[in-house]
């Protein structure tokens, strides 16, 4: 989906798609006593609308940087962005006695989306990117 509408507003609409319905369907898995099937169908919507968002990152950051720095771009960006979410257990302690403790993590989820769909907003467009056009590599004599 995102080569055909772009990365750029993939992200945008899978942030608030995250933000939504990731989020909505945690809090309703959270409170719902449907019994199994509910909590499967409720899980799936919560696996597509939150982990999704992963599918189409390798090919925006190997079209987001130069050859020249392809790989070192590639590396630190995908780490650097598994450093905050690491902290998550830390972010839930800020919200004891504010929300019951089993639906703030839909509180993360919709910040996550938030923030993707932010990061779509402030980046660039790379789909049509030409890989073999790099004109920061230094030409051999």
């Amino acid at each position: 989906m995102s080569q055909r509408i772009g990365r750029r507003r993939f992200y945008i609409g899978y942030g608030l798609s995250v933000m939504v319905i990731g989020a909505g369907s945690y809090a309703l898995l959270m409170v719902c006593d449907g019994g199994l099937g509910t909590a499967l169908g409720w899980g799936v919507m919560i696996g597509v609308f939150t982990v999704g968002t992963f599918g189409p990152i390798a090919a925006y950051l190997t079209e987001r940087f130069p050859a020249s720095i392809r790989s070192t771009g590639y590396g630190v960006g995908y780490s650097l962005a598994l450093i905050a979410p690491a902290f998550y257990q830390f972010y839930l302690r800020q919200f004891d006695g504010v929300m019951p403790s089993h639906l703030a993590p839909a509180v993360l989820v919709a910040l996550a989306g938030a923030l993707i769909a932010f990061g779509g907003f402030l980046g660039p467009e790379t789909r049509d990117v030409d890989m073999a056009d790099d004109s920061t590599i230094p030409k051999l004599a």
